[in-house]
């Protein structure tokens, strides 16, 4: 957790400033319901309270991520998200949900695709997809992120082969819709 926290309280990075940037933008697109997806301490999810949103908190269940994140959403929001964290690596995400946003979070994933169609499954009909991935940063065992998977480092180039397969249709920049 106190990486996590440092990363994301990092100034130079602006990881809440992100955050605020991506609600503003799906508030401006009218996405009320939004899956933050492993959220991690919980940054985003509480940028789309702010922005009027109504976002659904994900990240492992139980974990101490989770229960942190739960306390700073407690302490800090005015109204509370909605929780929805999943067991393990098999994707679980509920739904329907007008937005998803994955930040920094595929890259881990034993399985891209299953998420990805999990994501694409989750969404509803004209949903948006928003990804920040990091792909080939830092990853494998002898890398400085060994949780970033080096078998997930060919998604650099297959990121929007995959995304296309499934039936995703992408948008001037890097948004994603499912189709309506």
């Amino acid at each position: 957790i106190w990486e996590l926290s440092a990363y994301h309280a990092d100034v130079g990075f602006n990881y809440s400033g992100m955050a605020g940037g991506i609600a503003a933008h799906l508030a401006r697109h009218g996405k009320g319901r939004v899956l933050c997806l492993a959220d991690g301490i919980g940054d985003l999810t509480l940028a789309c309270l702010k922005a009027g949103l109504d976002p659904v908190y994900h990240d492992l269940k139980g974990s101490r991520t989770e229960q942190f994140a739960r306390f700073r959403l407690w302490a800090h929001a005015k109204r509370q998200p909605g929780f929805h964290c999943t067991t393990g690596w098999e994707p679980d995400l509920g739904g329907p949900y007008s937005a998803i946003v994955s930040l920094d979070f595929l890259e881990h994933c034993p399985d891209v695709e299953a998420w990805t169609m999990a994501i694409y499954d989750s969404l509803a009909p004209g949903g948006l997809f928003l990804a920040q991935n990091a792909f080939a940063q830092g990853s494998g065992s002898q890398g400085s992120i060994p949780c970033h998977l080096d078998r997930n480092d060919h998604y650099v180039v297959d990121w929007d082969l995959l995304l296309e397969h499934i039936g995703f249709l992408r948008e001037p920049g890097s948004n994603w819709w499912r189709k309506p």
